[in-house]
């Protein structure tokens, strides 16, 4: 369609550039209407359902990135004194533009640089699930020695039960192999345990029960491998690349779990080969034994050759969940076993100040710095990163921790990060050390 000019139509001596500009202005309110009317969605439909999509579809622009824009929010500005009111808006085609018209970069990969933001996530070296769903937590050993500030279990256990006699004992089953064995010592060879006739190493033969032997059930030099959690404990390393460092797992010892989940391992109790689920059936787990050391990936695991300590506070770690008990193990449990208070399972590497010795205390850990070079470097200082915050001297102690607490209004029990609030020697971000792999870590992550 030709454009229609009313500049045109004046006589010869009215046709001048500012008339020629004036008209052009008038002549847009009088051409015909070109725009057309369109029905349908805008912006994000991910809440709406396809039904009404079908009714209503969505309006497509020209360009993925026009599309990626529709109706979506830049910045805004909400209101101080009550921030569900949005005061002021601006859609994000329209701060490219500005940006444009003053000479920023609006390239997608700039633009989404120059309006994100960095949050940094709360990352204590603890176990979250047992700090936050500590009520589905069960102590598996002594009743006197509950504790409720521990370290990720170090070292496997195997033990095996014999009537011996007139009386049942158990045998520790070691999983590196004794250099000089004597006859009757056992030996755990990569899930086949073994015994020593004096010659040879051969499979033991034992029957597997989820209850202790008794003299009347079981008949004189008969073995029995007792499906219990204070019994059989394997440790499995596994390395997470996300916060680089080995994680401690135990396998599910007992019957076929009869609800797996993705990455459960599993020790079979028809061979005590380990399996894991891959979400569709239990594969053969592949493994090393021996212990962790430096970095690893995150499909490598480690079966923990050592024994568990004697002492120290990683040997009186005995928590484990409700859904990673066996059958005898369920039937023992009594309401007093349960967990009544946040657990705090700290990281099995980290660098101690001084040992722990005392049930529920405080540990102490070692921390560093980032000097001027940006190297990170050792201090003297100490800390206790995260716990229970401090109480009042004339508080009494809690009956179940041993130690004062404090809530807060609700009757909340307060906790303290103790890496942000102790005071040190120096300025600056503060960090700790995991001793495994030699990594230093911040107690806040950056999140992706």
């Amino acid at each position: 369609m030709a454009e229609r000019r009313s500049y045109n139509l004046l006589p010869g001596y009215f046709k001048n550039q500012i008339n020629d500009k004036l008209t052009r202005i008038a002549d847009m309110m009088y051409e015909p209407e070109k725009a057309k009317f369109l029905h349908g969605f805008v912006g994000n439909t991910s809440i709406i359902i396809d039904k009404d999509l079908a009714k209503t579809p969505i309006i497509t622009e020209q360009k993925k990135e026009w599309q990626d824009q529709q109706i979506v929010f830049g910045s805004f500005l909400k209101d101080v004194n009550d921030p569900t009111i949005i005061r002021h808006g601006v859609l994000e085609s329209d701060l490219r533009g500005l940006l444009q018209f003053y000479g920023g970069d609006i390239h997608r990969d700039s633009i989404d640089r120059a309006i994100e933001s960095t949050y940094y996530s709360w990352t204590p070296p603890i176990d979250l699930d047992k700090f936050l769903n500590f009520s589905q937590y069960y102590w598996m050993g002594d009743l006197d020695k509950i504790e409720y500030i521990v370290k990720e279990p170090v070292g496997s256990k195997t033990t095996i039960h014999q009537r011996v006699g007139s009386s049942i004992v158990t045998h520790k089953v070691p999983l590196i192999k004794p250099s000089q064995p004597n006859k009757g010592d056992l030996w755990d060879d990569d899930r086949t345990i073994k015994i020593w006739d004096g010659t040879n190493w051969k499979p033991l033969v034992y029957t597997v029960t989820d209850t202790e032997p008794t003299v009347d059930t079981a008949y004189d030099g008969q073995f029995f491998y007792v499906r219990k959690h204070q019994y059989q404990r394997s440790v499995l390393w596994n390395y997470s690349e996300n916060t680089g460092r080995w994680r401690a797992i135990i396998p599910y010892v007992g019957d076929r779990p009869k609800s797996p989940v993705t990455g459960m391992i599993w020790e079979d109790g028809s061979d005590r080969s380990l399996k894991i689920w891959n979400g569709t059936l239990f594969a053969p787990l592949i493994y090393t034994v021996g212990t962790p050391s430096g970095a690893g990936t995150h499909d490598q695991y480690i079966l923990d050759e050592r024994e568990p300590p004697v002492t120290g506070w990683s040997s009186v770690n005995e928590w484990r969940h409700w859904d990673d008990l066996s059958q005898g193990d369920r039937e023992a449990m009594t309401p007093e076993r349960r967990a009544v208070r946040p657990i705090l399972e700290f990281w099995a590497g980290i660098e101690e100040a001084s040992p722990k010795t005392n049930r529920n205390e405080p540990p102490v850990f070692k921390v560093y710095r980032m000097d001027e070079s940006l190297d990170i470097v050792t201090t003297s200082d100490t800390s206790r990163i995260f716990g229970y915050a401090d109480a009042p001297a004339t508080y009494s102690p809690d009956p179940v921790l041993g130690f004062a607490v404090t809530h807060d209004d609700t009757g909340e029990l307060q906790f303290e990060v103790f890496l942000e609030t102790d005071t040190v020697s120096f300025k600056g971000h503060r960090y700790f050390k995991d001793v495994v792999t030699g990594k230093t870590h911040s107690i806040w992550a950056k999140s992706n």
